[in-house]
C-alpha cells in the first residue's frame, strides 16, 4: 500500500514519524518554512506514525511543492497549482494507491488532466474541503466545483458535528474529526520543538480519511479505488438526507467501513455532480482517446492530440499526432 500526499515536505527527524516509511519527492528543490513544515509533518504523522497512525505499515511518499506561505517559488513550473498537477501525474507514474491532498486554493484547469488520468487508472485523490464554512462570503473551492470525481472531506468536532470552520458544497463526500488536533509547532529557532493540542482544520480530517481507505485496501486487496470510495459513502452516517451541502454522505464509520466488503459494489466513481463542468466518463475517454485540445492539458507533458482538427494540429504542432487517436481504430 502507498500513499502519495501533495504539500510541503515534512521534517522526518521528529519522534513521531520515526520508523514509518517515508520518502520525499522534491523536483524544484526548495526548503519549505517551519510553519509549512509543521502542517506537513502533523499530516504524516496522522497517517503513517507507528503507534496511532491510521496506517501505519503504508510508505507514504512526499510530492513536495510550495504552497503561500512558502515564498515566491522563483521557477514558475514550481509554483502551487502548476507543480500540484505535475505531482499527481508522478504519483501515477509511480503507481502509488492513493493520493491526499492538504492544500488548499488550487485552481482546476491546472490539474484537469492529472485528475482524469486518476479518474480514468481508478486511483481516488482524497482533498481537503477549506476552512470556510464560517465565512458568508466565501466561495467555494474552484477545483471542487469542477472536478467531482475527488473524496472531498470535511471536519467534524468530537460529537460528530459538522466543524463551523468546515467549508460546504455540493462536492463535499464525508466528514471526519478535524478539531483538537496535536500538532508540533516552531519554536523560536524554526526547529519543531513546541506541542500544542488546539490545531484544526479539514486539512487534518483528510489524511485520516486516506488512513482509513488504505486499512481498507489492505483488509480487501482486491478492491479497487472505486469501490474503496462507495463503501466510504454507503458506510458513512448519514445527518439528514444524503448527499447534502454540509455533510456529504455523512460522517466515516470506522468498524462498517473496515468489515463491509467493498468488492460487493460496482467498479465506477460514485461521486459525479450537477455542476458545469464534470469529470465524466466521455471526458476521461477524451483525454485517453487524444481528443482533447493541448490547452486544456497544460500540465502533462506527455499529453498529445490525436485528433483530426488541422487548426489545432497547426496551433499545436509539437503536442499533435494527426489522426493517431485509437478512437478511429476500433471496431
Amino acid at each position: 500500500m502507498t500513499i502519495a500526499y501533495i504539500e510541503s515536505a515534512p521534517d522526518l527527524t521528529v519522534p513521531e514519524l520515526q520508523g514509518a516509511h517515508i520518502e520525499i519527492n522534491n523536483p524544484c528543490n526548495y526548503v519549505s518554512t517551519p510553519d509549512t513544515r509543521s502542517h506537513s509533518t502533523a499530516v504524516a504523522s496522522i497517517l503513517v506514525n507507528q503507534t496511532w497512525g491510521w496506517a501505519p505499515k503504508a510508505k507514504l511518499i512526499n510530492y513536495t511543492v510550495r504552497t503561500e506561505d512558502d515564498g515566491p517559488p522563483g521557477d514558475p513550473t514550481c509554483s502551487k497549482e502548476t507543480a500540484t498537477g505535475e505531482a499527481i501525474h508522478r504519483a501515477l507514474d509511480d503507481g502509488v494507491d492513493l493520493i491526499s491532498i492538504s492544500i488548499g486554493g488550487l485552481s482546476s484547469s491546472k490539474v484537469l488532466s492529472a485528475a482524469l488520468r486518476a479518474y480514468h487508472m481508478g486511483v481516488p485523490i482524497i482533498a481537503a474541503a477549506g476552512n470556510t464554512g464560517n465565512k458568508p462570503d466565501a466561495k467555494p473551492e474552484e477545483m471542487f466545483r469542477d472536478l467531482n470525481s475527488f473524496v472531498v472531506v470535511g471536519s467534524s468536532d468530537a460529537n460528530a458535528r459538522r466543524s463551523e470552520f468546515s467549508s460546504t458544497g455540493d462536492f463535499l463526500t464525508v466528514l471526519a474529526p478535524g478539531e483538537d488536533i496535536t500538532t508540533r509547532q516552531p519554536d523560536s529557532n524554526g526547529n519543531l520543538t513546541v506541542i500544542t493540542t488546539d490545531a484544526f482544520g479539514t486539512s487534518f480530517s483528510t489524511p485520516m480519511v486516506t488512513g482509513l481507505m488504505a486499512l481498507g485496501k489492505q483488509k480487501w486487496p482486491n478492491a479497487t479505488g472505486n469501490q474503496l470510495i462507495r463503501n466510504l459513502i454507503t458506510t458513512a452516517h448519514p445527518v439528514g438526507e444524503a448527499p447534502n451541502d454540509y455533510y456529504g454522505y455523512g460522517i466515516i464509520q470506522i468498524a462498517s467501513f473496515i468489515n463491509t466488503d467493498p468488492t460487493t459494489h460496482e467498479d465506477t466513481n460514485p461521486l459525479r455532480r450537477r455542476n458545469h463542468n464534470p469529470v465524466t466518463p466521455e471526458l476521461a475517454q477524451d483525454y485517453i482517446d487524444g481528443l482533447l485540445e493541448p490547452y486544456k492539458v497544460t500540465d502533462d507533458p506527455s499529453y498529445r492530440y490525436r485528433g483530426l482538427d488541422m487548426n489545432t494540429v497547426t496551433n499545436h504542432p509539437s503536442k499533435s499526432h494527426f489522426g493517431t487517436s485509437p478512437r478511429y481504430h476500433r471496431t
